[in-house]
């Protein structure tokens, strides 16, 4: 079951477009699917898929190793199956690597917050939950001051582009 979700999600990935290869990564009952990143980003996307949750996440570049710094889960609710969320996760990821992005990490005395954007015309967009995290218990990236912005253009055409 596990093996059809991930080759159902790569080849999803590659009908919305064929340059959307992505790095197969397992892990301890999840898998990594990386996301190609464009030279200029700052971070790239990961898929994350185990059998009781869909997530995208956003990784620092040249990092693979390194934690997530945003992420937005999906999980179905009470007796529902994962392939209840999977329709809204898929439209979720499309939506957002079809437009530009930033992440936008703020310092707090004893958080970290990451919000990610999405440029829609000329106006940012929040997309996804705020993501907080304690300093001392989250290796977050490291920034001068408070806040720092990360930037990702479009992976793919946005729908009406194409």
């Amino acid at each position: 079951m596990f093996d059809d979700q991930v080759a159902s999600t790569i080849g999803w990935l590659k009908s919305i477009d064929a340059s959307l290869d992505p790095t197969l990564r397992p892990g301890d009952g999840h898998v990594f699917l990386d996301l190609p990143r464009p030279p200029s980003a700052d971070y790239f996307f990961r898929l994350i898929l185990s059998g009781h949750e869909y997530s995208l996440a956003a990784v620092p570049a040249g990092e693979p190793e390194a934690q997530m710094f945003w992420h937005q889960s999906f999980e179905p609710l009470g007796a529902d199956l994962l392939d209840a969320v999977e329709p809204t996760f898929r439209q979720f990821v499309q939506d957002v690597i079809s437009h530009e992005s930033r992440i936008i990490q703020r310092r707090g005395l004893l958080l970290h917050r990451f919000t990610c954007e999405l440029l829609r015309g000329d106006a940012w967009e929040r997309v996804g939950g705020r993501i907080l995290a304690l300093r001392h218990r989250f290796r977050a990236p490291r920034i001068r001051g408070r806040q720092r912005e990360y930037r990702a253009p479009a992976l793919i055409p946005a729908a009406g582009e194409r």
